[in-house]
């Protein structure tokens, strides 16, 4: 009797405390902008999903959801966190995704092989818009063999092999987000998994120079996305090259223009004037959807942009320019 009642009274107390501080709803506690400073330990042990997006939680404790270990997705975007420790995941066997975006880590590379060891069935992770100097390092990422989708950001020197990126066989979307580099060389995406299918590079603002050969080693990918990037048109049309005569699900240009590298008040795309030569590559793929947007495209010659050896391909064209004549 006196068991009963400790465990009516401890699952009372969890009520309580969920009810205080999150939102529960059948398997999932939303945590949201509920100014918490650490990882809430009086929840359901049954939850699956865990949102604690948007709070002031600085350190992810060792053993933290060791009483969560049902959870398959935690979210803990636009946190202030700095610090992991190597068993702050430990139990997390389930989990399928993981968002660390929007913080402030710095993991040491000799650390995160451990800090990662224990997600073994992880799918999906996101840990861009962390690393804001060009001289950080990137968490080891090698031991995640099941990861399908990554985001994370673009630094400098970027070394994939010690990142253990080529582990990852079954990586199939791969999202760079604010690029901090100056330069997209031939072997800056030497290492990575060719398996990748999906490529998207965003707010690439500081770059100068592209070389043409920097996408040959994603053999296998079907959509490319640059979105807000100080690349040239002619750069980005370029670096297609390794795709002629091939075929693709997507090729998305947008704010893709020199001009961006201007202070963001003023800064204003290019007048960019189409040639056949700068479409020589593109107009030889056979891609579904092709979307070109603000990309300062002023006008066009003849056999140009309009002009493509597989019309037939096409599901959906997007040219939008607020200066197209």
């Amino acid at each position: 009797m006196f068991v009963l009642l400790l465990f009516y009274l401890s699952l009372l107390w969890e009520n309580i405390i969920c009810k205080s501080t999150c939102e529960i709803k059948k398997c999932s506690a939303n945590c949201e902008r509920r100014n918490l400073t650490h990882v809430p330990k009086g929840l359901p042990r049954t939850i699956e999903k865990l949102d604690l997006n948007k709070n002031y939680i600085i350190e992810i404790e060792a053993n933290a959801f060791a009483r969560y270990q049902l959870l398959q997705y935690i979210s803990l975007h636009g946190n202030q966190l700095t610090t992991i420790q190597c068993s702050s995941f430990k139990g997390l066997t389930r989990l399928t995704t993981l968002d660390l975006s929007n913080n402030q880590l710095n993991i040491p590379t000799e650390h995160t092989g451990d800090v990662f060891n224990y997600l073994k069935s992880l799918h999906n992770l996101d840990i861009r818009r962390n690393f804001d100097s060009f001289d950080e390092h990137y968490p080891f990422l090698g031991k995640l063999v099941y990861l399908k989708f990554l985001a994370m950001d673009l630094i400098h020197n970027s070394d994939f092999y010690k990142l253990g990126l080529p582990n990852l066989i079954n990586l199939q979307k791969l999202v760079f987000d604010q690029c901090n580099v100056n330069v997209l060389k031939n072997l800056t995406f030497t290492h990575l998994p060719s398996n990748i299918k999906e490529l998207h590079l965003r707010n690439c603002n500081h770059i100068k120079n592209v070389q043409t050969g920097v996408l040959v080693p994603f053999k296998n990918l079907r959509t490319l996305s640059i979105h807000k990037s100080t690349m040239s048109l002619l750069d980005a049309l370029s670096i297609l090259n390794p795709y002629e005569n091939k075929t693709m699900e997507t090729i998305e240009f947008i704010q893709v223009n020199s001009g961006y590298r201007g202070p963001t008040e003023v800064a204003a795309p290019d007048a960019v004037i189409i040639t056949s030569e700068m479409m020589r590559y593109l107009q030889k793929i056979c891609v579904s959807n092709l979307i070109l947007s603000e990309c300062g495209i002023v006008d066009f010659k003849p056999k140009s942009l309009l002009y493509y050896e597989r019309p037939e391909c096409f599901k959906k064209i997007v040219f939008l320019e607020t200066d197209f004549r």
